[in-house]
């Protein structure tokens, strides 16, 4: 089974959740042991759920410490299967408009392993009810967030 990949329609490569992260590994601290949560695409299934008040306020908050920023965007590889082109997307949360696809949002797990996201996952658990596993959504919750080699 391939981990990775070419991008397909500008969105994020796809990698399983919970393996290796590699995806901007030069940001990583030195020694750090980090998974992958939230690299979706439109060939592979996900765990699904209505998201709760409390699991989007702290993604909202999360957003304020995105990290692994990118000089450019993705879309939404869901919503570019179905015809929709937007990119960046653009997302209401809380108030705010935010524009998703240039960063990452990292969490420390209970065991210290860090758990590496696409800001995309905002949207993934907002508009397709994407289910992140256990160990993120307690991170998340308890705001444990984790930043990038140089503070980036």
């Amino acid at each position: 089974m391939s981990l990775g990949g070419v991008p397909r329609g500008g969105g994020v490569s796809y990698f399983a959740d919970l393996t290796p992260y590699s995806y901007s590994a030069r940001f990583l601290p030195p020694g750090t042991t980090a998974l992958n949560v939230g690299w979706l695409d439109e060939h592979h299934g996900f765990a699904k759920r209505r998201p709760s008040r409390a699991l989007m306020g702290a993604l909202a908050e999360a957003l304020d410490h995105s990290t692994a920023r990118t000089r450019g965007y993705s879309s939404c590889p869901l919503c570019w299967a179905v015809g929709d082109r937007s990119c960046p997307v653009v997302i209401e949360l809380h108030g705010r408009s935010r524009a998703l696809g240039d960063a990452e949002i990292w969490v420390v797990g209970s065991d210290g392993v860090l758990l590496c996201a696409p800001n995309m996952i905002v949207h993934y658990v907002q508009s397709h009810h994407y289910r992140p596993p256990k160990q993120f959504i307690e991170a998340l919750t308890e705001r444990r967030f984790g930043s990038a080699s140089g503070g980036t």
